[in-house]
């Protein structure tokens, strides 16, 4: 997840994607996951494997799947 992280890191076009931190710990709430999913087709572009490209669907199933119950969070723990 790193190396795919880093090719969207600063671009200008994910600053939300861009507070995820591989080697700590954040927490987005609604409106943050609101914005995830925004950004998650510029993740997409960038994906080059299928496990990553695996990754970028998993990411925008479980951001839905936050936003459908009311007050959930999606939280990043890394390494």
């Amino acid at each position: 997840m790193p190396q795919l992280l880093g090719r969207v890191y600063n671009s200008g076009r994910t600053p939300t994607i861009d507070r995820i931190d591989p080697h700590g710990y954040v927490i987005f709430d609604e409106a943050q996951v609101r914005s995830l999913l925004v950004e998650l087709p510029q993740l997409a572009k960038v994906a080059h494997e299928e496990s990553e490209q695996q990754m970028v669907r998993e990411l925008q199933r479980l951001s839905t799947a936050c936003l459908a119950t009311p007050g959930l969070q999606l939280c990043f723990n890394g390494d």
